[in-house]
C-alpha cells in the first residue's frame, strides 16, 4: 500500500459512493489503475465494506438512548 492508495482510502471515507473517474481526478491517476486499486484493496480485506450512514433524525427517529 503506497500514498495513492492512502488517498483513495481517504476519499472513500468521505463518500463510498464517488466515481472513480471523480477520485482519479483528485488524486492524480487515470480511472483504469483507480480501478485496479480499489479492487486490489478490496481483495486484500483493507476495505471490507461500504455503508449508508443514515441520519435518524431526519427520518422522525430523533431520540437516542443508552442503556
Amino acid at each position: 500500500m503506497d500514498d495513492k492508495d492512502k488517498k483513495i482510502i481517504d476519499v472513500l471515507k468521505l463518500s463510498g459512493r464517488e466515481p472513480a473517474s471523480s477520485i482519479a481526478e483528485k488524486i492524480g491517476l487515470s480511472v483504469p489503475s483507480v480501478i485496479d486499486r480499489i479492487k486490489k484493496l478490496q481483495n486484500s480485506n483493507i476495505i471490507s465494506s461500504y455503508k449508508a450512514v443514515v441520519n435518524y433524525k431526519n427520518i422522525g427517529l430523533d431520540v437516542s438512548a443508552l442503556i
